[in-house]
């Protein structure tokens, strides 16, 4: 039977889906023009596992092909399994470069990395990638799993509603998810599914493989108890649905917020974000109309409009191949064309192409592909990162978007599970002193991304160092105080953090103080034993000289003898 508390949840998703009907238009023909095999849109009669043919509207595939690059782009700038891209530290500087300190955070990364490698994480996140650039708005989930610790579900667009609070952070979101009835038994269990839907299962006849529409509602609970451990206590709420039963199936929990949300951009006080699919839709669709009359046009150069004697039978038709005919006509046994058209077939080809590379460079292919479509000339290595720099200014805004939105809470539900999980070694013991002088239980530690997009935009900053040394290096020659205003040693470590450098090959500055300070005693005691030599070697020279009666030395030290004291 239908409940209050079901019925509640199914109410505040209907008004969600009712703020994103308007956007859902937009989103329907995105999907058509540029990217037909995602979306789940029931306005347009999806179903689920239907294989259905979603390629109508395409002539030109440039778009969807455009969008795979920039899918490929960003994973590859961003989230690429190939190298690191993300490395921890703290905010306390000092306390970071502490060597236990960075041991325990550097072993603590390679734990994270070996953990998005054997799961899903790397064919999720270039679906998001793909769905974000397209759509404006993805949605991934990440699931604790009892095989691989966590599992990561991308949402399809179309099957979700999102919510934000009010930091415009997304703390509600409300999803269809269609399960068959074998599905729902091992996920649910059979007995907790509802009473119609087990008397389903119980007959002989029944398909286990028939879908069944269930909402799945995750939010925020405003009011639980921490001191509990139990599913519904948990400081997130999730709740399945069956949608035609309205019946809570089951009800559970996260531990923390268990999906990343990332928007392209976000106008105005907008929920969901807009993209660069929303940007070129209408070129895309202006391509889709210029290939169809150029296609058109060859088909009449092949087969033009032709007429043929005897009466008049029908209209005149225009299309290729088709006959018209007419009383005039001077050859009754003859078919001749009514018109010869002659297109300006260059100036079409022409058109196209620009309105392709219009749409290429919206998808910012022109920036991920910069290398390979560059002329061929030899470019020195400031003219490519010069390139490189120019070309990544218009994607700033977006990276960082994508490091709050989408990497730093994907990171911190992973090392939440983990920690949770037991596969987290215990930190130093100075982490834990500097903790509790701060009152907190724990040190939050900071993420630092170190991937292609993200480096490029530091990069610029090593520039800025080299003009700096370079110019007081130069001054030097002329007036060597100037090396005093340099502080090389924090230059070293400006230069190292722009440029990606793994921590543990600059050392920390209390290993350097110490350092120099050996250093300066061994020189100290070098020098001491060199002036020990000398002052031996003196010695024996004097002893060596001749102080025979009437020698040069005999007469000065008898004078000096001579000098009243």
């Amino acid at each position: 039977m239908p409940d209050e508390k079901a019925r509640e949840i199914l109410g505040r998703y209907e008004f969600l889906k009712k703020q994103r009907d308007n956007w859902v238009d937009e989103w329907m023909d995105i999907r058509d023009y540029i990217l037909p095999r995602t979306g789940m849109f029931e306005e347009a009669g999806d179903a689920p596992n239907d294989g259905a043919a979603r390629y109508d509207f395409l002539v030109d595939s440039t778009a969807t092909r455009a969008m795979r690059v920039l899918a490929a782009g960003m994973q590859g700038g961003l989230t690429s399994p190939a190298r690191p891209w993300f490395r921890l530290s703290l905010y306390d500087d000092q306390l970071t470069e502490f060597r236990p300190v960075q041991e325990w955070l550097h072993t603590v990364e390679k734990i994270l990395y070996g953990r998005f490698a054997r799961s899903n994480f790397y064919n999720a996140i270039h679906k998001v990638y793909g769905d974000e650039a397209g759509y404006g708005t993805a949605v991934m989930f990440c699931e604790e799993d009892p095989e691989d610790m966590v599992r990561f579900v991308v949402l399809s667009p179309g099957e979700y509603c999102i919510a934000e609070n009010q930091r415009s952070m997304v703390d509600t979101v409300h999803r269809i998810v269609w399960m068959t009835i074998k599905q729902m038994a091992e996920k649910f269990g059979k007995n907790n599914l509802p009473e119609t839907v087990q008397q389903e299962l119980r007959k002989e006849s029944v398909d286990p493989y028939q879908y069944r529409k269930v909402l799945h509602a995750v939010e925020y609970r405003d009011i639980y108890d921490p001191m509990k451990k139990d599913k519904k206590n948990k400081p997130v709420r999730s709740v399945y649905i069956d949608y035609d039963l309205e019946e809570i199936i089951e009800e559970g929990g996260y531990n923390e917020w268990p999906a990343a949300c990332p928007r392209w951009v976000i106008s105005g006080s907008d929920t969901y974000g807009r993209s660069p699919g929303h940007d070129i839709l209408a070129d895309v669709k202006m391509l889709q109309e210029m290939q169809s009359d150029k296609l058109a046009a060859l088909q009449k150069m092949v087969e033009p409009p032709l007429k043929s004697g005897g009466s008049l039978k029908s209209e005149v038709s225009h299309l290729a191949g088709g006959v018209t005919f007419m009383d005039n006509a001077t050859q009754t046994s003859s078919l001749e064309p009514i018109y010869q058209i002659n297109p300006d077939m260059q100036g079409m080809i022409i058109a196209i192409e620009d309105v392709r590379n219009q749409i290429r460079e919206g998808l910012y292919n022109d920036l991920f592909l910069m290398l390979v479509n560059a002329p061929q000339t030899s470019m020195t290595a400031t003219e490519v990162m010069e390139r490189h720099e120019e070309k990544l200014l218009m994607l700033g805004p977006v990276i960082e978007r994508q490091f709050y939105e989408l990497l730093n809470p994907t990171i911190d539900r992973v090392f939440s599970i983990l920690m949770r999980e037991g596969k987290i070694p215990p930190p130093p013991q100075e982490l834990i002193e500097e903790a509790k002088r701060q009152g907190d239980d724990k040190m939050d530690l900071k993420v630092e991304y170190i991937s292609l997009l993200a480096q490029a935009q530091k990069i610029v900053a090593t520039r800025a160092i080299d003009a700096v040394t370079t110019y007081a290096l130069n001054v030097a020659q002329v007036n060597p105080a100037v090396l005093d205003k340099l502080d090389v040693d924090q230059a070293m470590d400006e230069y190292a953090n722009a440029t990606g450098a793994p921590p543990n090959i600059i050392v920390s500055d209390d290993m350097v103080r110490k350092t120099r300070e050996v250093k300066a005693q061994q020189v100290a005691q070098a020098q001491q034993q060199q002036q020990m030599a000398q002052g031996a070697q003196t010695m024996k020279t004097i002893s060596e000289v001749n102080m025979e009666e009437g020698s040069a030395l005999n007469q000065l030290q008898n004078s000096l003898d001579s000098v009243p004291r």
